[in-house]
């Protein structure tokens, strides 16, 4: 298998065990170093470091659980640059309300 393909795939399962983790309410796997920057879900946007981590542990707490899905549409490496587009799929529970609500998103990373 090529090497671009590796690092894409173990890009692709962290970014699935993230998703999965935030629509379950942590939202620490989407913290983004200090040069980051977050076009965020809710609106907005953020610079990177600690600003972007407790903006999304805040956006997070409002899930109590759910489930989802990542799907990769499109990826690439070029040198030490990676990428993916991605479709997160998801049904969370919203605290404080009794049904479920769908969460989709197109994301770039």
């Amino acid at each position: 298998m090529d090497p671009h393909d590796l690092t894409l795939l173990a890009l692709l399962e962290k970014c699935r065990g993230d998703h999965h983790a935030w629509i379950n309410g942590d939202g620490a796997p989407y913290a983004l170093p200090d040069d980051g920057t977050i076009m965020g879900a809710v609106g907005g946007y953020g610079g990177g470091g600690q600003e972007t981590l407790e903006r999304q542990i805040t956006v997070a707490r409002q899930w109590t659980g759910g489930e989802g899905s990542v799907e990769f549409v499109n990826g690439g490496v070029d040198g030490d640059i990676a990428w993916l587009a991605m479709i997160e799929r998801a049904s969370v529970n919203v605290r404080g309300q009794s049904t479920t609500r769908r969460w989709d998103l197109r994301v770039t990373e």
